[in-house]
């Protein structure tokens, strides 16, 4: 089985939160700064994770706020 890609690891550990309700909905997510200490990666890594995350729903942005958990 391949290794996860950093950008999948981070997918699937905020997809975990949200689902565990460790990030409930409303629930501001960790600055891309933030995200970039905390997993060891590119600001393009994050960005691409957030992006998917949005694609599919899990999350909105609020331009100049942060990205939010949505609500379901």
């Amino acid at each position: 089985m391949p290794a996860l890609t950093k950008k999948q690891t981070i997918i699937d550990d905020i997809t975990a939160k949200i689902e565990s309700g460790e990030y409930p909905p409303g629930f501001k997510l960790p600055s891309g700064t933030e995200m970039c200490e905390h997993y060891g990666v590119s600001r393009q890594v994050t960005r691409a994770a957030i992006d998917y995350l949005k694609a599919v729903g899990l999350v909105v942005s609020a331009p100049g706020s942060g990205v939010y958990v949505a609500q379901r």
